[in-house]
């Protein structure tokens, strides 16, 4: 019995549609690997490095890798504060992941502790994220994690 041209494009609608969605948690369990820090009122940074936690952070051993080393771009926003702009040193490394949680660590003295990151799970919009934690303090939505630099323990 051949199957008409109608249910045709339905079982393939519906099989984009089904495998689209799976793809779409695998999609977004990653993130813009910048960050941003408002407020900045201290000496521009020398070195940023940014370490990694496999298991949630609940050790103080970091993952086994080397840190990430950030460069910092400066800019002052709208209402005349400066901001920082972190971003990789290596342009390669675009994406964390949203399941580790990550210490950024500022001149060796200033420690931002990242963790509870939830993804928006909107893939076609660039998978932005939904929150994340900074020390004491929880973000917003966006593209970036973006935080007060009074974060701080």
């Amino acid at each position: 019995m051949a199957t008409s041209l109608p249910s045709k494009i339905w079982a393939i609608f519906i099989a984009l549609l089904a495998s689209s969605s799976c793809f779409a948690g695998d999609a977004c369990r990653t993130f813009n690997s910048n960050f941003v820090i408002m407020g900045w009122t201290e000496a521009t940074p020398k070195i940023i490095l940014l370490y990694r936690y496999e298991d949630g952070g609940q050790s103080s051993t970091p993952a086994p890798s080397a840190p990430l080393e950030y460069k910092i771009t400066t800019f002052q926003n709208a209402n005349g504060s400066i901001d920082l702009v972190i971003s990789p040193a290596i342009k390669s490394i675009y994406a964390l992941d949203t399941h580790s949680n990550y210490k950024l660590v500022i001149d060796s003295r200033i420690e931002y502790f990242i963790s509870e990151i939830k993804s928006s799970n909107l893939p076609r919009v660039g998978c932005p994220i939904d929150s994340a934690k900074v020390n004491q303090c929880v973000t917003g939505a966006g593209k970036v994690i973006a935080f007060p630099s009074n974060c701080r323990p």
